[in-house]
Formats: structure tokens, sequence, C-alpha cells
């Protein structure tokens, strides 16, 4: 397969991924919250886990971010080096 046609799936994937992960993880914040409440019989635990876990899901999403970034910056380094090869 070609490098570059590799790339792009690697970057999709790292996509699509991180909007699974941002799901998934703010119903995890939402169902503990409302397991604790259940649990303690209480109304603020769905809150408080939910905003915790939107921080964490941010976080990620940041983290994320930056390494396709990075790998956006290899790949820039990579072309300007096979131009100046040509050169």
């Amino acid at each position: 397969m070609d490098k570059k046609l590799v790339k792009d799936i690697k970057r999709f994937s790292l996509i699509s991924n991180s909007a699974i992960n941002i799901i998934v993880t703010l119903f995890m914040g939402v169902g503990l919250g409302l397991l604790l409440d259940y649990l303690f019989e209480t109304k603020y635990w769905t809150p408080i886990c939910s905003v915790f876990f939107m921080f964490v899901a941010i976080y990620h999403f940041i983290k994320l971010i930056m390494t396709i970034a990075k790998m956006d910056d290899k790949k820039t380094r990579e072309q300007n080096n096979d131009e100046k090869k040509d050169i």
C-alpha cells in the first residue's frame, strides 16, 4: 500500500476513535452518577460525575489532536526532506 494512504487511514481511524471515545466517556459519567445517586439516594452525583467525565473526554480529545498535529508535522518534514533530495 501507498505510504500516504496508510497515513490517511491512520488519521481517519484516530479521529473516528476519538468521537466514539468522547461519547462513551460521557455516557459512563452519566451512568456512574445515576448509579451513585440511586445507591446513596442523593441528587448531586449525576452532575458531578458528568462534569468530571466531560473534562476527561476533553483532555483525551486535546491529547489526540496533538498526536494528529505531530503526525502532520512529521509528514510535512518528510515532504520537505524529499524535495531537498530531489534538488
